[in-house]
């Protein structure tokens, strides 16, 4: 046996040697050499500053890779500093240079290069074990035995870095320890038993001068379970339990005098028993703090021999103290404080051990420290590129196991992810993903907070929960989300950007005790009139304070809570919430009721305004100022208090609103509404009226816009603007209305854009647009044309002009245009009113007005009508309604036959009979038709239509007194003809209608209509028998026997009240 001695140098009786050591074991006071093993050869990495990868140093090591064998110059030796496992290179006695990594692969020893720390690493596939750079995370690596780099993991070559550290020691001499003859022999026995074998013994002595240290050997057995040795003697024993061979070694030890010496001999033990097979009713078993995972306690398995062999089993515990067991029944005892693992060994022995082999069988008990899992935190700059991988690739929905801090593995799922810059980056565009396990040990769900590197926010989600929302701290670089379930996952996913990841921390969400509020009523009704309610008491825990309890109206507008009561605003239904705030013990928490307001009160079916619509003419008022007041025209009986409002609002237009007043300068048409409070008695009731204000001087009007006095907003394209000049709006899609080139303003119609003029009143007939220093290829208004018609005409550049008759007109710019002006000239109508009460309404010639009519005309009979212009059946249908029936007399009577004719149009002064589409026509508005008054009597009314010597029909504008001779008859209730009796109200017929006029004497009931091509008797159409049931006001005078003619009021007939309206 050869026994190798490696002295470096000796003096003063020491030696120093270069010792093997791990990095770990390196201190700041030691001085050692690195070393790489690349293809079976050693090279040493110099301490010599350079900015290029340091060239390879050869050096000779042992045969057993422990000591360097070769010469140490100082270029070779290093000194280090360490935190934690991070390392700092510098060479002996110079900390102003390091060992650090450049960018890519250099490496550099000085005092320029910052990344100069590094931690142990080890890749088994690259059959790798060395150090990585923690900034670059690069390995240190030797290249084609020529130089030192520093490679990603994807080019690491298999180098093997070690550490040799500078020792002294003594000097000692050198020993021989030998079997002799007997030495490196092999010793077969058979169940422990060799005839004739004497057990071998070894000599020692020194080499120098034979002094016999025998007496110092120790012996050992490589496998004691086959052949146990005395360590003093020798003398060997056979378990005959397992069978095998071992080694036999006899060591002299070494002493500040004596170096170590050994030799050995081998012994082969073979079994010719019948074989035995021992086994335990479990496997390895862990427990932390002492128990199960059932938190039970754990006494042992027991062993069982498979063939029920005679023999005794004998039980012992091996390894760290967590157990000891029972040797004879294998009951364990748990010592809860011992962290690690025991083995527990069954042996058993035959009871004829001549026949059969002994046997044994093993199981292991782990004991672990319990993780404290109220807080999982995975800090991921301490995992390295062999756990995550070095490029995206690495990880396609790959599993991979990140250990929390506290020591436990959880399998995460990685796409496109990799191990960079001490964080897991993921890659950009969204394709980066973590997925999470789940985490069984929060029973109530968990919060997770993601804290990242770079100014991408990752996006974090549950598949599971959607309606979790992540929140961002951008100051913090964190983003959160709580997920109440414990079998919830989370996903980390990248943005648009790549995103660095380097916590994440799972705490649980604790789950507090609701505080169980409640109301006694579900839903509580309460009138409005009652103004303020109580709030309904709740129904809370004794220790839960009432101040923590906040109400809430879902709706403040008809209800709101004041303290401990409730408002009523207005009906409706809202929600009563009572919120309680968290505390120690109580989960925030809410009950509602639901509160319906009602008003069971009935508006006042008296409170309205005399009439639906009244005109005031800006010509006839003093200084072009209209007054009215509302109040003055509001029935109001029963005394309400009323507030006026009036719309559109206008800077020309005032209302008091308590007196009613109104005070208007600018004509239009504006509605004023009287509100009426609510009392006792009555709810709050409205009531709305028309006012049109008119200039009756005004038909024609001009409205000039100029170019910088008239602007809008926009000074550019792409932008709407719009300008507004009393009733006249222009409005274009993409225009600039306030743009300025130098000094001089123009209005821009840009390139495809839309300009649009229209007018709230009347009708436009003119639109002039006038440029300036227009050409036919630069701005030119021939650029322009009109989408409504054909009727826009340019032959200038700077002057365009449009007429006709719209209420709006569209142009489309082709290309750019400019003017400084728009002229527009539109048609006002000249505003009417026809009273049928009336004995004198102004019937004048006029081409353009609105004519409103003071009358109601119902669809549950025949009603007279005559106005003084002309309608067409379009505008019959959409001023009386679809379906209207209009029948006219046009004077035909032969052989007491009168024929009506049905028609659908209405001409200028010729009388109708009429039942309207509509249920009720009130009050029309006729707008833009032409009066016509022409062939009038005296007394303003048109002629009669037929054959005075037979029958005729004359329409009237205005009120008048019928004869009382049955002459003149007039429509009346129930669709019957009657002759009014010698009483002035009897007698008034409204105007706006038409009566029937017969020879004196006529027999009325000769006659025959034809109202649709058949003869009917007049009986059956108009009753000509004088009315029986006359009609008294309630002064008791009798006003006719008609209501039809009666102004509104309440009557009496037929001994009853009737309302006329």
């Amino acid at each position: 046996m050869l026994t190798l001695l490696t002295i470096v140098c000796t003096w003063g009786g020491y030696s120093q040697t270069w010792e093997k050591v791990s990095l770990t074991d390196l201190t700041t006071n030691d001085v050692f050499v690195i070393v790489g093993t690349i293809s079976n050869k050693t090279y040493a990495l110099p301490n010599t500053e350079t900015t290029n990868q340091p060239a390879v140093v050869a050096i000779t090591i042992s045969t057993d890779g422990n000591q360097i064998t070769g010469d140490v110059t100082d270029n070779l030796k290093w000194n280090i500093e360490k935190s934690e496992e991070k390392y700092t290179f510098y060479p002996n006695g110079n900390k102003k240079a390091w060992l650090y990594n450049d960018t890519k692969t250099k490496l550099g020893i000085g005092s320029t290069g910052t990344n100069k720390t590094f931690k142990y690493a080890a890749i088994s596939s690259k059959q790798y074990e060395g150090l990585l750079n923690t900034s670059t995370n690069r390995y240190i690596c030797i290249y084609t035995n020529k130089d030192w780099r520093a490679y990603l993991n994807n080019n690491v070559t298999a180098t093997k870095i070690s550490y040799y550290k500078y020792t002294t020691s003594s000097t000692s001499s050198a020993t021989t320890t030998t079997f002799g003859t007997n030495s490196g022999k092999t010793f077969t026995f058979t169940n422990g038993t060799l005839e004739g074998f004497t057990t071998p013994k070894a000599t020692a002595t020194k080499s120098d001068d034979n002094t016999n240290l025998s007496n110092l050997i120790e012996y050992t057995s490589s496998d004691a379970d086959i052949v146990a040795v005395d360590s003093k003697t020798g003398k060997l024993t056979f378990t005959n339990t397992k069978f095998g061979e071992a080694t036999i070694t006899a060591t002299l030890p070494k002493t500040d005098t004596y170096q170590t010496s050994t030799d050995s001999y081998v012994v082969e033990n073979k079994d010719n028993h019948i074989a035995t097979s021992l086994s335990f009713n479990g496997t390895d078993v862990t427990l932390t703090e002492g128990k199960t995972d059932a938190g039970t306690d754990f006494t042992g398995y027991t062993a069982t021999e498979a063939n029920n062999i005679a023999g005794t089993i004998t039980y012992a515990a091996s390894g760290d103290a967590v157990a000891t067991v029972d040797p004879t029944t294998g009951t364990v005892t748990i010592n809860p404080s011992v962290y690690g693992t025991t083995t527990i060994t069954a042996t058993f022995i035959p009871a004829d051990p001549t026949q059969y082999s002994g046997s044994t069988a093993t199981y292991k008990i782990t004991n672990q420290q319990k993780i404290d899992e109220s807080t999982i935190v995975f800090d991921c700059s301490k995992y390295d590129q062999s756990l995550i991988g070095d490029t995206y690739n690495n990880n396609d929905n790959t599993p991979r196991q990140l250990k929390s801090v506290a020591g436990k593995d959880y399998t995460f799922t990685l796409t496109q992810c990799m191990f960079n810059n001490n964080s897991i980056q993921m890659a950009k565009t969204k394709k980066g993903k973590i997925v999470s396990p789940t985490f069984s040990s929060f029973p109530s769900g968990y919060k997770v907070v993601v804290t990242y590197e770079t100014d991408n926010t990752p996006q974090l989600y549950s598949a599971e929960l959607t309606d979790a929302k992540a929140e961002v701290n951008k100051s913090l670089k964190t983003v959160s989300i709580e997920l109440p379930s414990p079998t919830a996952t989370f996903t980390i996913q990248s943005g648009a950007n790549y995103t660095q990841i380097q916590k994440i921390e799972l705490s649980a969400l604790i789950i507090k005790d609701n505080p169980a509020l409640s109301f006694a009523e579900a839903t509580v009704t309460k009138e409005l009139v009652v103004g303020t309610i109580d709030l309904q008491t709740i129904t809370k825990p004794e220790d839960l304070d009432a101040s923590a309890i906040t109400y809430a109206s879902s709706d403040d507008a008809t209800a709101k809570v004041e303290g401990n009561t409730i408002r009523l605003y207005k009906t409706g239904e809202v929600t009563i919430t009572a919120t309680s705030a968290a505390t120690d013990k109580y989960a925030a928490g809410t009950a509602s009721y639901k509160l319906v307001i009602e008003d069971n009160r009935t508006p006042d079916a008296d409170f309205k305004f005399a009439a639906e619509s009244y005109s005031e003419d800006l010509a006839k008022a003093t200084d072009g100022i209209v007054t009215f007041n509302a109040a003055n025209v509001l029935q109001n009986p029963n005394n309400l208090k009323v507030t006026y409002t009036i719309s559109p609002k206008d800077k020309d237009v005032e209302i008091d609103a308590s007196t009613g007043d109104v005070i208007i300068s600018k004509r239009g048409i504006y509605t004023i509404t009287a509100i009426g409070a609510a009392n006792d008695t009555y709810k709050e009731t409205e009531t709305k009226c028309t006012l049109k204000v008119f200039d009756s001087t005004k038909q024609d009007e001009t409205f000039t816009f100029i170019a910088g006095l008239h602007k809008g907003t926009q000074t550019g394209n792409s932008k709407e603007d719009q300008i507004v000049q009393d009733v006249v709006t222009i409005h274009g899609t993409n225009a600039a209305f306030a743009a300025i080139t130098g000094t001089e303003y123009t209005y821009r119609l840009y390139q495809n854009s839309s300009t649009t003029i229209s007018t709230k009143v009347g009708k436009i007939t003119k639109i002039e647009f006038i440029g300036s220093n227009n050409s036919l290829s630069n701005y030119s208004l021939k650029k322009l044309t009109s989408m409504t018609d054909n009727n826009y005409t340019c032959t200038d550049p700077n002057y365009g002009v449009w007429e006709g008759s719209a209420k709006e007109v569209e142009f489309k710019a082709i290309a750019q245009v400019r003017a400084i002006q728009i002229i527009v000239t539109i048609l006002i109508p000249k505003e009417y009113t026809m009273d049928e009460t009336k004995t004198k309404n102004v019937i004048e010639d006029c081409a353009y007005a609105n004519v409103t009519l003071q009358r109601t005309l119902s669809k549950d009979y025949w009603n007279t009508f005559c106005v003084p212009f002309a309608l067409d059946a379009e505008q019959v249908a959409q001023y009386f309604g679809e379906g209207t029936q209009l029948r006219t007399y046009e004077g035909n009577c032969n052989n007491n036959i009168v024929y009506f004719a049905t028609v659908d149009n209405i001409e200028a002064g010729k009388p109708y009979i009429m039942k309207p589409g509509n249920a009720v026509v009130k009050n029309p508005t006729f707008e833009g038709v032409s009066m016509v008054a022409t062939g009038l009597d005296e007394n303003g009314n048109p002629q009669a239509v037929g054959d005075a010597s037979t029958v005729q029909m004359k329409g009237i504008y205005n009120q008048i007194l019928l004869k009382t001779d049955k002459t003149e008859l007039f429509l009346g209730d129930n669709d019957l003809f009657y002759y009014p009796i010698n009483n002035t109200e009897s007698r008034t017929i409204g105007g706006l209608r038409a009566y029937f006029i017969v020879p004196q004497g006529t027999d009325i009931k000769k006659l025959r209509a034809n109202l649709d091509g058949t003869p009917t008797s007049l009986g059956t159409i108009f009753d000509t028998e004088e009315s029986n049931a006359p009609v008294y006001n309630l002064q008791g005078q009798c006003v006719g026997n008609s209501l039809r003619a009666l102004k509104s009021g309440i009557y009496i007939q037929n001994g009853k009240k009737v309302a006329v309206k």
